[in-house]
């Protein structure tokens, strides 16, 4: 199967076109990393084609961009799970394992992640399991700490757990939870999770009395005990200044958007991290950037541009990718892609716009 990929952007364009080998494009400038997988036309199948919503991303170990051409980012190459039959994520996890995936994360959309990575966890050894994301403010800290912590001892130490706030229409109308203002709440949550698990691994008190949750209550019977490798890293998702910088923060990592451009990286979420590192005295390389990409598939250069402008049109109506467009100087052109969407509006001058989107956020 050949797979065509547009870009174009910085003289970032390229092609891959043999599925046996995956191509890593770091978002931070510098580093490729070639992957080739046994059996990659099944593999491929499984992560990427199935439904239309599966992805690639890149996990990059520090959040400077390097000066030189001699100083290379650590980057390693994720893939996104994402489909209905529950019952064959064991064997597409195996398979994401022997392929060279270094992680792999699910989303909180049609099936709980903790229960879809419970599933992957038993099959694998090394690779890296993820929730990217799971909506923190539609469950209990409490409950929340220990599915983390039954994932992390289930996993041998291989859970990373990806938080986001959702926005105020799910918290209120999917979820039935009233909104609060989502930073400090978030920067609360977090604090709570790591006092529970805390209270687990060393048996300290728990109590923590905040604004928005008073846990103060674990009794022996409710106690599971320290885990063999209790870390666990919390990535915190977001798309405006205020989160990035809670990421570097209190975060061990930042979900970009996968609407997303170099320039709203470059100019929105590493100042805005630096500036949560530098109030919490911690260093660059104590935040991780998540960046989730799209690749648009298929056999010929037409169906490519059939399954872009899909995904631009479908993601391109969401608040959250609205403001990163705008935020990465392409505010005035959602609407457009948008429109670009439906065939029968779709006109000549509305493809560009398309495949630009596809290929910033593609670095």
């Amino acid at each position: 199967m050949s797979t065509y990929t547009r870009g174009g952007i910085d003289e970032h364009m390229y092609v891959i076109d043999d599925m046996a080998t995956w191509l890593a494009i770091s978002p931070f400038d510098v580093l490729f990393r070639r992957l080739s997988p046994p059996d990659a036309g099944t593999v491929s199948q499984r992560f990427i084609v199935r439904g239309g919503e599966g992805g690639v991303a890149s996990r990059s170990s520090g959040i400077q961009p390097s000066e030189t051409n001699d100083e290379r980012t650590q980057v390693k190459l994720d893939c996104a799970l994402s489909m209905d039959a529950l019952q064959e994520v064991p064997e597409v996890a195996r398979a994401a394992e022997e392929t060279g995936f270094a992680g792999m994360w699910a989303n909180d959309t049609k099936h709980n992640p903790f229960v879809t990575l419970a599933l992957a966890a038993p099959s694998t050894s090394r690779l890296e399991l993820g929730t990217g994301v799971a909506v923190a403010f539609a469950r209990s800290p409490m409950v929340t700490a220990q599915t983390a912590w039954d994932l992390a001892r289930l996993s041998g130490g291989r859970f990373l757990l990806g938080l986001g706030t959702q926005v105020k229409a799910h918290i209120e109308r999917r979820f039935g939870f009233a909104w609060d203002p989502p930073v400090p709440k978030l920067r609360e949550y977090v604090q709570v999770l790591r006092a529970v698990w805390r209270s687990w691994q060393e048996g300290m008190p728990l109590r923590v009395e905040g604004e928005y949750y008073r846990i103060s209550l674990m009794a022996p019977f409710f106690d599971p005990g320290p885990n063999p490798r209790p870390r666990i890293p919390i990535f915190v998702a977001g798309v405006g200044r205020l989160l990035c910088q809670l990421a570097g923060e209190v975060g061990d990592g930042f979900v970009v958007h996968p609407l997303h451009s170099v320039p709203y990286i470059r100019e929105v979420v590493l100042p805005n991290i630096a500036a949560g590192l530098a109030k919490s005295g911690r260093a660059r390389g104590d935040v991780q950037l998540y960046a989730p990409v799209f690749l648009a598939l298929g056999e010929t250069p037409a169906e490519v541009d059939a399954a872009a402008s899909r995904t631009d049109g479908r993601l391109s109506r969401r608040p959250g990718a609205r403001r990163a467009c705008g935020m990465g100087g392409l505010g005035d052109h959602t609407g457009r892609v948008s429109r670009a969407a439906l065939p029968a509006t779709r006109s000549s001058s509305e493809r560009p716009i398309c495949f630009r989107i596809v290929a910033w956020r593609s670095l």
